[in-house]
């Protein structure tokens, strides 16, 4: 089971450092066509590796409850659909309950969506975000991992 997740883990790496790559690739390629490419600093690297683990942490309970799903119901379908449905649906049944109560505002910062929204802020620069926010984030985006993953065996 273990080299099962170790596999999806490296899987995802591998294709989230893919569409980094493509998409730093085509902006430079169509920065140059214009005559607007200065080159990258060292500093623009280490932003971008660091964006990278952000995107990264805010993904994987995704791809874990997808993977969690399809080996517990042996359908890859399913784990497909409601790894992607989750994340569709989960902003709208928020907001939904918040209008019951503020309470559900409070409990909603534990979901799987509000920690992965305030890390993409953080690449984005958006909303400022504290350091002790963005480590809050980071460890209910780990607890929902780990849950999924010991949910497998």
């Amino acid at each position: 089971m273990s080299a099962k997740w170790i596999t999806v883990f490296l899987y995802s790496v591998a294709l989230f450092l893919l569409g980094m790559l493509a998409t730093v690739g085509f902006s430079a390629a169509t920065s140059s066509i214009v005559g607007n490419f200065e080159g990258v600093s060292n500093e623009t690297l280490g932003e971008w590796v660091i964006s990278f683990g952000r995107v990264l942490i805010s993904q994987l309970p995704y791809v874990a409850l997808a993977f969690c799903l399809a080996l517990i119901t042996r359908s890859n379908a399913v784990g497909i659909a409601v790894g992607i449905g989750v994340g569709f649906l989960e902003p709208a049944i928020w907001a939904m309950l918040g209008l019951v109560t503020d309470t559900f505002d409070r409990i909603h910062e534990f979901g799987l969506e509000y920690p992965s929204i305030t890390l993409f802020n953080m690449n984005m620069g958006g909303r400022s975000i504290t350091t002790s926010e963005a480590w809050g984030a980071v460890a209910v985006l780990g607890v929902w991992t780990a849950l999924f993953v010991v949910l497998t065996y």
